[in-house]
């Protein structure tokens, strides 16, 4: 690609994420003004309940501005379409829970069929994952029988969950099982998830 194309599609790309960034902050002021309605529709008197919405916005414009951040730098800040991270655990054989964080990124939130698809974001997201399958012989952790999400919907304003492992079968050190997560809505890849047996 000719360097004055390259350094247009950059600058359009980069032009793109300084708008999604506004609208991921005009989408948490607005859901904060909606959560303070309600609290003043219930007569809400608990300086705890106020404080943890404002918490909550600006927990979330921080991440975003970090994303955005990064991004300006040339770093994925997390999962994109070239590149998908990789959450790596160590569990011990006779561990027979654990739980893994995920990150969902704002990226995932893109809808590819929207007429402007960088600039227009699917409100929320069902995560899902088919199990993690034993490298070598297939043997596999279900979803639902051995995995499970905290909540498996994300909004944009709140796009950190848990993949929880439980009621392992006996599992044989060495092993390694991993799969990936992805949002249903917009078939984003979010993680490779990767549990080794020690």
């Amino acid at each position: 690609m000719p360097a004055r194309k390259r350094a247009a599609q950059e600058r359009r790309e980069s032009s793109d994420h300084w708008l999604l960034l506004q609208q991921s902050m005009v989408r948490r002021v607005a859901t904060y003004f909606d959560d303070v309605g309600e609290l003043i529709g219930a007569g809400s008197t608990q300086p705890r309940e106020w404080l943890e919405r404002y918490a909550l916005l600006w927990g979330g414009v921080i991440d975003d501005v970090g994303d955005w951040l990064q991004r300006e730098a040339g770093n994925p800040p997390r999962p994109s379409a070239d590149w998908v991270h990789r959450a790596h655990i160590r569990l011990q054989q006779r561990l027979r829970t654990a739980s893994i964080p995920i990150n969902v990124p704002l990226e995932a939130f893109r809808d590819a069929n929207a007429p402007k698809p960088s600039l227009t974001l699917k409100p929320s997201l069902t995560l899902k994952i088919g199990g993690l399958v034993r490298a070598g012989r297939g043997d596999l952790l279900a979803a639902d029988q051995h995995l499970r999400f905290s909540n498996n919907t994300v909004s944009i304003d709140d796009r950190r969950r848990r993949l929880k492992i439980f009621d392992l079968p006996p599992l044989r050190v060495g092993d390694v099982y991993s799969g990936i997560v992805w949002a249903h809505e917009t078939r984003y890849p979010i993680v490779a998830v990767e549990v080794e047996i020690v």
